[in-house]
């Protein structure tokens, strides 16, 4: 270590000194505790930034899949969705972030729309195969509007259009044009 090189005191890997955990945690997670604790310790944040995101149907897409946030960070740690939340948030600021999910029936989140009024399963070809069993009066018992159809329409293909090999906009795309048209939509 030389006394004038600011660099042999840098944190080049990235993760806090030992014995210095405290401080670090406090500075990024405001919580003074170790990293054996941390994680118990961001419940209430890790909790509310699942909640955040989901209220803001916040879609993942990973090597050309398109996934709910909640879908994404099932099975991680507190401090992992808390990161995520924050880099969310950042992307957001800095205009990386596609417009919102359009709007779906009440008391319900994108994965719960797709899964179980939608039913457009996984990819293109389930989408597809979906169109022909569905109705009208299935989509008005599950509170489906002409105007969200026409919004889930049109985001889906705005979804084709920035990400070409999605394997299951172009599918949803169609399925929700068809729901447009049961509707009364052209």
């Amino acid at each position: 270590m030389v006394a004038d090189d600011p660099e042999s005191f840098a944190d080049l890997d990235g993760h806090c000194w030992w014995g210095f955990q405290h401080i670090c945690n406090g500075i990024k997670y405001h919580h003074w505790v170790d990293d054996a604790h941390l994680n118990k310790a961001l419940e209430k944040e890790a909790a509310k930034a699942l909640d955040e995101m989901r209220k803001n149907g916040v879609q993942v897409t990973i090597k050309n899949e398109t996934m709910s946030s909640d879908e994404y960070l099932r099975g991680k740690t507190n401090k992992e969705i808390v990161d995520a939340y924050s880099d969310y948030q950042y992307r957001k600021l800095m205009g990386q972030v596609q417009g919102g999910v359009p709007p779906m029936p009440p008391n319900m989140g994108p994965s719960q729309f797709g899964k179980n009024v939608m039913k457009w399963g996984r990819g293109d070809a389930e989408a597809r195969a979906r169109i022909q069993s569905l109705t009208r009066e299935e989509l008005e018992k599950n509170g489906v509007t002409k105007e969200m159809a026409k919004q889930w329409r049109d985001f889906y293909q705005a979804e084709k259009a920035r990400v070409p090999g999605n394997p299951s906009a172009a599918g949803r795309a169609e399925l929700m044009q068809k729901a447009y048209e049961l509707l009364g939509g052209e």
